[in-house]
């Protein structure tokens, strides 16, 4: 458990998992993000950002995967048929149809509010 000074106290309000998240997914500059934190909590902060990203590469990894092995592309019926079958279908689908599924995955990964553990000294 880190030790932070009054000081730190609204430092600490900004650093939250869903915070990290809404930087991410919103394709924000994450070392500014990471400039603003307290030397202190930074490890805890790159810690939330290498589990979000590596859940985020997960899925992604496998939609990519069942994409590249649905039925012949110029048989809708059939890919979506295919489709269905799928994990994350609503992923597949957006990629077929040329949406943003990048803001889908992450809407998957939003996390509860989650805070490091820190005690104050005063």
């Amino acid at each position: 458990m880190e030790k932070l000074t009054k000081i730190d106290r609204e430092a600490i309000q900004q650093v939250t998992a869903k915070k990290i998240w809404e930087v991410l997914k919103e394709g924000r500059s994450f070392s500014e993000f990471v400039e603003q934190t307290p030397d202190e909590l930074f490890k805890w902060v790159k810690d939330k950002e290498t589990e979000l990203k590596n859940a985020y590469n997960k899925i992604l990894d496998k939609a990519l995967t069942d994409f590249i092995h649905v039925g012949p592309l110029d048989e809708r019926k059939y890919v979506a048929l295919d489709i269905l079958e799928c994990d994350n279908p609503h992923i597949l689908f957006a990629m077929l149809n040329g949406k943003n599924y990048r803001k889908l995955i992450w809407d998957m990964l939003e996390p509860e509010h989650e805070v490091p553990e820190v005690s104050l000294v005063e």
